[in-house]
């Protein structure tokens, strides 16, 4: 009775196979290892988003800065057109209890949001509060503000269609998000 060998040829497609799959598996977890990464060294932090998002900066003296999915016009403090996912607000000094305020979302034309719900969420090390809105017409946005460095930091997600979904988007871009000072 012979011995039945493997050829040394299906082992090794056997090994390629398997670290090819490991490498898609690893992938599928983290989706951010393939994002841009945009860095702001004025307001010292860096954030991933994925690759198919359009990068914005908004219009004005402020240093808030846009990522969507579609094109986004200029407007007077606030994008107006484009499927918007997600925008950064740096702000001077803490201004976090400010946006817990009922019936206050810092004001102008988007008063009628009101806070939801709230929790606390860990960003980088730094403790932040995320924050459900809801308007009258129950549409959601979501958002985590936190405070450092003399700086309160806004991320905002604002959805047109499917919350939950963008929102699991949103979570895993707030989670790139690092400071670099």
């Amino acid at each position: 009775m012979t011995k039945r060998k493997f050829p040394k040829l299906s082992i090794k497609v056997l090994i390629l196979i398997f670290i090819l799959t490991l490498g898609l598996v690893f992938l599928y977890a983290r989706p951010s290892i393939l994002w841009k990464t945009y860095t702001s060294s004025s307001e010292d932090y860096s954030i991933k988003y994925p690759n198919n998002f359009l990068f914005t900066p908004v219009c004005g003296d402020n240093d808030e800065i846009v990522f969507a999915t579609d094109k986004v016009d200029c407007a007077p403090g606030f994008p107006s057109k484009g499927k918007l996912l997600m925008w950064i607000i740096v702000y001077k000094g803490n201004h976090v209890n400010e946006f817990l305020q009922p019936g206050v979302d810092g004001g102008g034309a988007n008063a009628e949001w009101q806070v939801d719900s709230t929790s606390k969420k860990n960003v980088d090390g730094t403790e932040a509060i995320e924050i459900l809105w809801k308007d009258k017409q129950n549409n959601l946005r979501n958002e985590v503000v936190l405070f450092k460095n003399d700086k309160t930091y806004r991320l905002t997600q604002l959805s047109e269609s499917d919350y939950e979904k963008e929102r699991e988007l949103f979570n895993q871009i707030v989670s790139t998000f690092k400071f670099t000072k």
